[in-house]
């Protein structure tokens, strides 16, 4: 009998206690930080800030940066408590806390140097041609470009130019004889950047200017064979 009774009180506290739980004008016990500060506040935490009903941490919040409500935009990160475009920001490139370097800048998330990038030659975005190369922020033809011959700095001398990346002297190359892709003949040398026969020009017989008296003849290079 006294087990009985027990259990039937046990059941009466059961349903009084469901009741109270399902009853709207009862309002349901919510442990959120608006209701109770403290709750962000637990040792070790980082996530110190209540806001809207939630902790947060307010130095790497996207929606809570710095502050509450202050909301990241796009391309930007929360470092450190500050809203930051890592696309562009030098000591914050691609994430937070990453530095570019003395000579780099931070172009599209990541660090590069203008100076020899030919995708962000002299700045973000300036993309070098076809055959060009960046040399000192400038994007160069090392094709043709004497000063920078085959490679930055490479610089052809006074009587030379640059011919598909290589100094050459347009006065003797006979592969680039007045100028670059001007070939000279099977029997022809290149002689002050003319294509001439050695082994008939007077001007030039056997070797460039050595000449002939006037009224000689240039043959089999050499002036009045017999």
């Amino acid at each position: 009998m006294e087990s009985l009774k027990l259990f039937l009180v046990i059941l009466l506290t059961f349903a009084s206690s469901f009741d109270a739980a399902s009853d709207p004008k009862i309002p349901p016990v919510t442990y959120t930080c608006d209701n109770y500060p403290k709750i962000c506040q637990v040792k070790g935490s980082v996530k110190n800030h209540c806001c809207e009903k939630a902790c947060v941490d307010v130095k790497t919040d996207l929606l809570n940066c710095g502050a509450c409500g202050h909301k990241c935009g796009y391309g930007e990160l929360c470092c450190n408590g500050d809203r930051v475009s890592v696309m562009t920001n030098r000591k914050n490139c691609g994430m937070c806390g990453n530095k570019c370097k003395d000579k780099e800048r931070c172009c599209n998330g990541k660090c590069v140097n203008k100076r020899t990038d030919p995708l962000n030659c002299g700045k973000c975005g300036h993309k070098c041609g076809y055959g060009e190369i960046c040399c000192e922020g400038h994007c160069i033809n090392v094709m043709t470009d004497k000063e920078n011959c085959g490679m930055c700095d490479n610089k052809c001398k006074n009587n030379e130019m640059c011919c598909n990346g290589k100094c050459v002297n347009k006065r003797t190359d006979p592969l680039n004889c007045g100028k670059c892709g001007q070939k000279c003949g099977q029997n022809e040398s290149c002689c002050k950047s003319k294509c001439v026969n050695l082994n008939t020009d007077k001007k030039h017989c056997g070797g460039c200017d050595k000449k002939c008296k006037k009224d000689d003849v240039c043959e089999f290079g050499m002036c009045n064979y017999a």
